[in-house]
């Protein structure tokens, strides 16, 4: 073999694929500060070292904090505080952007979540405390206790943005004037550790949800000033963004256009002309919109966690399914009831997953018909 042959060998994309399981699996680097980067991200530290106050006041504004004037909501900053500081568990890792920003990955699913995986739960405790009154009975409060990049202790004021470091840090403000996670109301914040999707706080967040959310686009000829020569119009295919809701009580849709005109309608056909469901929704699904074949191609955050929950339980019935098939049956189970669908994030079919669980069950049932009538889909659906 010649050294360029081994070169080009080494090289291969099955060699390079294994030398990188090998230094990830069995790498002798143990350095706690080694990071990994990819397409999801770098990994940092899962505990926050430092937190700005600019970060701070972003989030508290995700959450609807008024922060205006002297009047604004300034101590519920304390629940933003507790959303940015606590912990959480596998999946989901602390990591940072191409441009250094935080957010929140879950390794499993791909989802993300820009302060924490339980947002919404932080957000509706703000809406608690200001019907409780919390903003009047704490209104004096302003301070912030943070670090810097270097783990030293800073004061920041959150009304007037004064800042308080270096010997200035021995400066401490009165008791009532700083804002802390310990004057909330106990019970109002979610417990921790997050646990990994199937505990009882993300069937929570998924029972709550209410409407399904998708985005895609497709082109079509138009006629603009900015297609021709200057003066003439001209014609071209422009990008026309649509956006598709489906309310899960209601069972209707709602077509959003990009001039804002939204649309209601009672159904919405498939790409064949069939009626559609919820469980006809996923990332990649090809529906009849508006008379034009539209795939749909992103999903909003809820979409996503409500379609893999749904998926996740699914896919653990057809498991089950097919462990007990194969102490019955001698023969293969058919490609068509069995094989894997695609498992990215909101990309599952759900109508598929059902399809093959009740095919699964209907040759159980040839065998042991009251052990595949304890297999329902309805019960894993509903839950």
């Amino acid at each position: 073999m010649t050294t360029t042959e081994k070169k080009k060998l080494e090289s291969s994309p099955c060699n390079t694929l294994k030398k990188s399981r090998t230094l990830t699996e069995g790498s002798s680097d143990t350095s706690p500060n080694k990071t990994k980067t990819g397409k999801a991200g770098k990994r940092t530290k899962q505990v926050i070292q430092h937190i700005l106050p600019e970060l701070v006041l972003e989030c508290g504004s995700s959450m609807v904090i008024k922060l205006d004037g002297e009047s604004g909501e300034h101590c519920l900053l304390a629940v933003a505080m507790a959303a940015l500081t606590a912990e959480v568990q596998k999946p989901w890792e602390l990591r940072e952007d191409s441009k250094g920003k935080r957010f929140l990955y879950n390794c499993r699913t791909g989802l993300r979540a820009k302060y924490h995986p339980l947002e919404k739960v932080y957000a509706k405790a703000v809406v608690t405390l200001r019907e409780q009154n919390y903003c009047e009975a704490n209104k004096s409060r302003a301070w912030l206790k943070l670090k810097d990049e270097a783990g030293l202790d800073f004061w920041y004021n959150a009304k007037t943005g004064e800042r308080k470091e270096g010997e200035e840090s021995a400066f401490s403000p009165p008791e009532g004037d700083e804002i802390k996670a310990a004057t909330l109301p106990d019970g109002l914040l979610p417990s921790f550790p997050v646990q990994d999707p199937g505990h009882a706080n993300t069937a929570d967040l998924v029972q709550s949800v209410k409407l399904l959310s998708f985005k895609s686009w497709w082109y079509e000829d138009s006629e603009e000033p900015t297609l021709g020569n200057g003066s003439s119009a001209g014609s071209g295919l422009k990008k026309r963004y649509v956006t598709l809701e489906y309310d899960l009580v209601a069972k209707t849709f709602r077509i959003i256009l990009e001039e804002n005109v939204a649309i209601d309608v009672s159904d919405v056909q498939s790409k064949r002309k069939l009626p559609i469901e919820c469980w006809d929704l996923y990332i990649g699904a090809t529906l009849d919109i508006l008379g034009k074949n539209t795939t749909l191609q992103q999903g909003s955050f809820d979409t996503i966690q409500w379609l893999d929950y749904k998926a996740a339980r699914l896919l653990a019935l057809k498991k089950d399914l097919l462990q007990v098939l194969q102490k019955y049956r001698t023969a293969s189970v058919p490609a068509a009831w069995s094989f894997a669908l695609n498992n990215k994030p909101g990309c599952c079919s759900l109508r598929h997953l059902m399809y093959q669980i009740e095919q699964l069950k209907a040759e159980l049932s040839k065998f042991r018909p009251s052990l595949a009538s304890k297999f329902t889909i309805t019960d894993v659906l509903e839950t």
